[in-house]
């Protein structure tokens, strides 16, 4: 009985993983086809950081906006000014 029990336990589990996953699928593919701003990079937002990287001195600190503060030190191999207020050194002043 015990053993059926065990069974059932994990085909349930089984089951409400692949639903987990599934409506994650789902609720991206619906912003994918809602054309969301926040899904992709933009291609000219792509280009900016580019242009920095290859049209500042490396010791250069970029004043970013919030959204892109994240990025910039990825694609343009520049420090920012404010990252992640969370992690920046008086990010929540230098947000004010």
């Amino acid at each position: 009985m015990e053993i059926c029990c065990l069974g059932v336990g994990i085909l349930a589990e089984i089951f409400s993983l692949c639903f987990f996953n599934f409506s994650i699928i789902a609720n991206d593919l619906s912003l994918y086809l809602e054309n969301y701003d926040g899904m992709y990079l933009k291609k000219e937002v792509q280009t900016a950081m580019l242009w920095l990287r290859e049209n500042t001195a490396e010791e250069s600190i970029v004043l970013s906006s919030y959204e892109t503060g994240n990025l910039i030190p990825a694609f343009s191999l520049r420090p920012v000014y404010l990252g992640h207020v969370g992690m920046a050194i008086q990010g929540e002043r230098k947000l004010a």
